[in-house]
């Protein structure tokens, strides 16, 4: 069986058998079961030494894993008495002896062991600190020592177990000792217990610190998402007028874009009413040159009788070139009129062009000719 086999709960069996069979002579075997040593002594060749914790380090041992009272000193109870049975009936084979405390046992408890084993050393190997050592418990053993000294039947037990252990025994101290290191273990306590409760207090302290610091930076958050939130509706709101004021400028540049197209048409329409009376000139004068040719032919035909209608026919043709040359500084003019007026119109509409809501309303002229189709 190893060490954590040997365990029960969270603290070792209190009592360790050591058997000494005649059959195997200078062995001592390890035992952990009363049962099992009770069957081993049924030869009579064997002997049996049963080491065991002090009982108010046991009864502290089993406080600390957490038995009540009650519980405990019933446990310990119970196995001190089947020891004590077992002892009874094979006294002179079967020995117990209290485990020291510091591990290594006195004079008197090697000289009983040796008298047991007829002359074997103390088991240290068996029965090490490790194995079945104990911690010292200062703030439940004054407990237990009051409680094993509480009853007169645990008093009786301590008795008989006294009387069964060869070589050294703890004895209880006295109910003044004992209620001092009560009182010692309560004030320990206590004062552990006031510590707790002011390091409560810090905690509690430091969470309200935290806390408030935890509000201040949500409540500075809030303010900056309110501030952001306003930020963010009056960007909206700009950006809604900037839309009604890009779709204004887009309709105005419209209406002024269909009024320079309407001017243009009819710039164009007056254009072609120029051509027209133009080359009704130009027919009226080359009617006109043909008509004088004619009547200079006629006139020469006519000879120096027709010197007087020559002279006539001169001077209206003189008067009728004068005609054509005004005419023709007219149409000069009013050519030149038109192409100034056609230019203007040219860098008025490519200035107009050139512009950036021009450019801009590109996209919605574009969808606009989409529905117009």
């Amino acid at each position: 069986m190893t060490k954590t086999e040997k365990k029960t709960g969270n603290y070792l069996p209190d009592i360790r058998l050591g058997i000494l069979s005649g059959q195997e002579s200078g062995k001592i075997a390890p035992c952990d079961q009363i049962a099992e040593a009770a069957t081993a002594l049924k030869n009579r060749d064997t002997r049996v030494a049963a080491a065991y914790v002090p009982p108010v380090a046991a009864l502290a041992r089993r406080l600390v894993a957490g038995a009540s009272v009650f519980q405990a000193l019933a446990d310990w109870t119970a196995e001190i008495d089947a020891l004590l049975a077992l002892r009874r009936t094979h006294r002179g084979r079967m020995a117990l002896f209290e485990l020291p405390r510091t591990g290594n046992p006195s004079g008197k408890t090697l000289e009983a062991f040796s008298e047991l084993t007829e002359g074997h050393d103390w088991p240290a190997e068996l029965w090490s600190e490790d194995d079945v050592g104990f911690v010292a418990e200062p703030q439940f053993e004054p407990l237990a020592a009051l409680a094993l000294d509480s009853h007169l039947d645990h008093r009786e037990l301590l008795d008989r177990l006294h009387a069964a252990t060869s070589g050294d025994f703890t004895e209880l101290p006295s109910r003044p000792e004992l209620l001092d290191a009560e009182l010692v273990a309560l004030r320990t306590a206590e004062e552990e217990k006031r510590e707790n409760g002011e390091r409560l207090k810090e905690s509690e302290l430091e969470i309200q610190k935290i806390e408030a610091a935890a509000r201040t930076r949500i409540d500075e958050a809030n303010s900056r998402q309110d501030y952001l939130t306003a930020q963010v509706r009056e960007l909206e709101h700009a950006l809604l007028q900037s839309q009604t004021s890009l779709r204004d400028a887009e309709t105005a540049a419209q209406v002024r874009f269909d009024k320079i197209e309407t001017q243009r048409a009819d710039l164009s329409e007056h254009v072609q009413e120029l051509e027209e009376r133009l080359s009704r000139a130009k027919a009226n004068e080359r009617e006109a040159a043909a008509a004088t040719k004619s009547r200079l032919e006629e006139a020469e035909m006519q000879g120096k009788l027709l010197l007087r209608q020559v002279a006539g026919l001169q001077s209206a043709l003189l008067k009728s070139e004068a005609d054509r040359a005004a005419q023709k500084q007219e149409k000069l003019r009013l050519d030149a009129a038109w192409r100034r007026q056609v230019q203007d119109l040219s860098t008025m509409l490519a200035m107009f062009q050139d512009s950036t809501s021009w450019r801009a309303t590109k996209p919605l002229r574009t969808v606009m000719r989409c529905f117009k189709r």
